[in-house]
């Protein structure tokens, strides 16, 4: 008797490549309503304040926190506590030579990212963008070429324009999927003290 298993089916395999291709495919249209912007003193951000339901600045915070511990755990804190109703971390992003998770390992993005709330706003903010370009090495790993690193305003004269566009795309889907997420999960987290239950009063003497 021969077993089947369901994932050597070529329905089944296609129908994960079709919803794949669709999770892609809302990413880069959910990616398209940003873009990257230029900080007064000329360096390219992501950057993008939205509006949040009201609800105490240090439960936001403490909420996002636990986010990117969840969610994104290469993203950490450049510091242990949030301060001045902000969380300031650091990370990094694998840029590809096809599109995010698609194609060559070509470089790591290297980036500071703030998040903060302010009355009923929020706002993401990715600074101080680097590129560093990768290699294999004797391995086989993909590592960072030593010593050489662009700033992310720099990178259009050192890559094709072809190129330098895609990585743009990853850059700004990356982080507009990351806005998205967290606005999801800090407004689904119950962030209001809860309330005690009213109960009914007795006497322990008569019994």
């Amino acid at each position: 008797m021969r077993t089947i298993c369901i994932t050597d089916s070529p329905f089944f395999m296609k129908k994960i490549h079709l919803i794949f291709i669709a999770v892609l495919l809302s990413l880069s249209c959910y990616a398209q309503k940003n873009v990257l912007v230029t900080n007064d003193e000329g360096k390219l951000m992501y950057y993008h304040v939205g509006n949040i339901p009201q609800a105490d600045t240090l439960q936001r915070l403490t909420a996002a926190q636990a986010f990117l511990k969840k969610k994104y755990p290469d993203i950490k804190p450049i510091i242990d506590q949030p301060q001045n109703g902000a969380l300031n971390t650091k990370g990094k992003l694998t840029l590809y030579s096809k599109g995010l998770i698609a194609g060559q390992e070509d470089g790591l993005l290297e980036f500071e990212l703030m998040i903060a709330f302010k009355d009923a706003k929020y706002r993401v903010m990715a600074t101080n963008m680097a590129y560093l370009p990768l290699q294999r090495n004797r391995y086989g790993l993909f590592t960072p070429v030593a010593g050489v690193s662009y700033p992310l305003e720099e990178l259009s004269k050192k890559v094709k324009e072809s190129q330098y566009e895609n990585y743009t795309k990853q850059i700004i889907t990356f982080f507009s999927y990351l806005d998205q997420q967290l606005y999801n999960y800090v407004t689904n987290t119950s962030t209001k003290s809860a309330k005690p239950s009213d109960t009914k009063r007795i006497s322990t003497k008569d019994w």
